[in-house]
């Protein structure tokens, strides 16, 4: 073998072992790299993690540990009606996203037909069925998606007169509502009130879960004035 052939092939063995070193150096890097990211999400996800669940101990909710969900729902009872809260986001921009916590309130009482009143998370209105029934009142058949099995009702239910309350009528309660809250959905069988909350923010909870309870309350007594034919009053 000339000297040529030598020198040529000590060079590729350097030239390997350089590739080498450098390959092994990158793999370390990266992997290191890696596992730092990990390790600093997994600690900022735990601390969100952590202050969500935090409401939960100062409003001395029960956290559901059998979720699966990150942001696990929590549960208690309030006047005697039981309810849950959940996380939820909303995005923001492409790259952003708003915390918002749900609270659904079940109701006791029993509404004799079905319903559903819900506002829209956006603003596709036109999507909705052009079949939909009207309560009669352009702003609140503007705010809200309505279906019901008994429309006459419901729209009874909506615009009888009660006393008590934050609003003469429950159209009106849920107009206010539809105002302050991201997400409102009432049915025959439970209250959902959505809004924007940081973690750790147990008065807007604790807020939220209130405003679901009036509603269900507010709910349960026009259904039962207008069981009983309680006539509306004269505007």
């Amino acid at each position: 073998m000339s000297t040529a052939a030598i020198l040529l092939g000590v060079e590729w063995g350097k030239l390997i072992l350089l590739l080498g070193g450098t390959l092994i150096v990158t793999v370390v890097l990266v992997g290191g790299g890696a596992y730092l990211f990990l390790r600093v999400f997994a600690s900022i996800m735990n601390s969100r993690r952590d202050s969500w669940e935090s409401s939960a101990q100062k409003l001395g909710l029960l956290v559901d540990r059998s979720a699966t969900a990150i942001y696990k729902p929590f549960s208690g009872e309030f006047n005697g009606l039981k309810f849950t809260v959940s996380h939820f986001g909303v995005m923001r921009g492409e790259h952003s996203v708003d915390d918002h916590a749900a609270v659904e309130m079940m109701m006791d009482g029993e509404v004799r037909f079905s319903f559903e009143i819900e506002k829209p998370e956006s603003i596709l209105l036109d999507l909705f069925d052009a079949g939909q029934p009207e309560t009669g009142h352009d702003i609140f058949d503007k705010a809200f998606k309505v279906s019901s099995t008994d429309t006459a009702r419901l729209n009874q239910m909506l615009h009888i007169e009660m006393f008590g309350g934050e609003s003469p009528t429950l159209l009106t309660d849920l107009l206010l509502a539809a105002k302050r809250y991201h997400r409102v959905k009432v049915t025959d069988r439970s209250v959902i009130v959505g809004v924007r909350c940081d973690f750790g923010r147990s008065d807007i909870i604790e807020s939220t879960i209130k405003k679901a309870a009036y509603l269900a309350g507010r709910i349960e007594e026009a259904s039962k004035n207008t069981s009983q034919g309680i006539p509306q009053k004269e505007p």
